[in-house]
């Protein structure tokens, strides 16, 4: 055992360090839990230039960007006459009630 006031002597019993693959996943978990989803996607050459121009332009990271492009997407299409998204979203709804109501 390791005397607590000695400084010099390198702590023998430590646990090893973690391999890359372990320190991923701890991050994946941490992520899971909090309220986080993973999106793994190919796109387009082009389109991805154009998302490394707008993080470049903005000093945003791609997360942030793609966050505030969906959100504004997501509320213009919502807020359109007859919108389709809107009436997903209303039947996923209406689904979800019928559930409740079922049990």
């Amino acid at each position: 055992m390791k005397d607590p006031n000695d400084q010099k002597t390198q702590d023998m019993l430590k646990e090893p360090p973690k391999t890359n693959a372990e320190r991923q996943k701890a991050y994946r978990e941490k992520r899971k839990s909090l309220d986080s989803q993973r999106l793994e996607v190919f796109i387009d050459k082009g389109v991805s230039d154009m998302l490394a121009d707008m993080v470049g332009a903005a000093g945003e990271s791609q997360k942030a960007i793609l966050t505030a492009l969906i959100e504004k997407e997501y509320k213009r299409l919502y807020a359109v006459k007859n919108s389709k998204l809107k009436k997903y979203i209303d039947s996923k709804s209406n689904a979800d009630k019928k559930e409740t109501l079922d049990l």
